[in-house]
């Protein structure tokens, strides 16, 4: 049990990596085609930047509800939302390279050479997952070696 007002710096350094990791997940490639004139290589950030921003926006929350006292009644919610967002701009981009009609894939058929461009998913995709994970485990560690022995996990006081 830690001390009151004491953090677990374990919970702190998966934390912090996890976000770094998904911020990085956001230039890495998420989605490769590959056409006559090579492979072309598009990341998160390419694809959709305003939802990447969303969610640097929805990461940054859970680093300032990590330590802030007045968001810790929301603490599970914003985590929820950040990991949502981990993975949304991603699973978007890669949809959108796969849907026929839309204009991302009339842009890789263009920018690729082939009529039917063929879409793999990229590393980003692996990076986001081990990103997911470790918020996902530093934010379990947060709320139940945070609360007072006796009180359950998810009924602290605000």
């Amino acid at each position: 049990m830690l001390a009151t007002g004491q953090k677990d710096k374990l919970a702190m350094l998966l934390l912090f990596s996890g976000v770094g990791l998904a911020i990085l997940a956001a230039f890495l490639p998420v989605i490769q085609v590959s056409g006559r004139s090579g492979t072309l290589v598009m990341s998160t950030w390419d694809v959709l930047p305003w939802f990447s921003k969303v969610k640097f926006i929805a990461l940054g929350l859970l680093i300032a509800a990590a330590f802030l006292p007045q968001l810790q009644k929301w603490r599970l919610p914003i985590a929820v939302v950040a990991v949502v967002m981990v993975f949304l701009p991603a699973i978007s981009s890669f949809i959108s390279a796969l849907y026929a009609w839309g204009t991302v894939r009339a842009d890789l058929a263009r920018l690729s050479g082939e009529r039917s461009p063929f879409v793999n998913p990229g590393i980003a995709n692996l990076v986001l997952v081990a990103a997911a994970l470790m918020v996902s485990y530093a934010v379990w560690r947060i709320e139940t070696l945070g609360q007072p022995a006796d009180q359950p996990s998810g009924m602290a006081e605000a």
